[in-house]
């Protein structure tokens, strides 16, 4: 891999189906990626020796060519992870399969379904991120869980989230945590103050760094 290190995080639409605390995606206006400008940018990364894309949106199972993007990627050879909120169908995700996805991620946000509601507003949210993990396991993708450090997730203990994970749903488990910057594809908000969710983050590493 010498020479091929570089990962680029490619947000394909501004649409999203969970109204999450920590993110105000749902109330951007809804924008995709036409199909031709993202084999363009596929094509711009080969080029520029990139090894990785990981997609995202937005949630990228609601791009209407989700298939044909992942497809055209594993055709040229990148290495496909995606990000997904977990709602999309068993068929969404055996159609992924089948287009060459390489890596699956699966938002997770605490081990209590009634908060796991409460902080995606969507219902029945964790049983369903729960199915998508089995199954894109059952189907052979590479699989993992991925959470961001939630004041939730926070006050009841995050090391607590990785046992349940790791036993459990019997995956890994990536953490994600806020980050703000100047210039960005997309505007990427919360509910909460930004004191707060550096105050969150700062707390949530500690805890993960004490983790054996």
């Amino acid at each position: 891999l010498k020479g091929y290190r570089r990962t680029a995080v490619f947000a394909l639409n501004s649409t999203c189906n969970c109204r999450c605390i920590m993110c105000d995606m749902w109330q951007q206006p809804q924008e995709f990626i036409s199909l031709q400008d993202a084999k363009r940018i596929l094509d711009f990364l080969l080029r520029r020796r990139f090894l990785i894309v990981y997609l995202t949106g937005g949630e990228p199972t609601l791009h209407p060519d989700i298939t044909e993007i992942v497809k055209y990627a594993d055709q040229l050879g990148l290495v496909t992870s995606m990000v997904t909120n977990g709602t999309s169908s068993p068929d969404v995700i055996a159609l992924l399969k089948k287009a060459g996805l390489y890596l699956l991620g699966v938002s997770i946000d605490h081990w209590d379904p009634e908060i796991c509601e409460t902080i995606r507003r969507y219902p029945n949210i964790m049983e369903r991120q729960r199915r998508s993990m089995v199954y894109s396991k059952e189907i052979g993708i590479r699989t993992y869980a991925l959470a961001f450090l939630n004041p939730f997730l926070l006050r009841d203990g995050v090391e607590n989230l990785v046992r349940y994970v790791n036993r459990e749903m019997k995956v890994p488990l990536g953490i994600c945590f806020p980050t703000k910057c100047e210039v960005n594809s997309y505007r990427l908000g919360s509910l909460l103050s930004e004191g707060e969710l550096y105050k969150y983050a700062k707390e949530g590493v500690g805890k993960l760094l004490s983790l054996k």
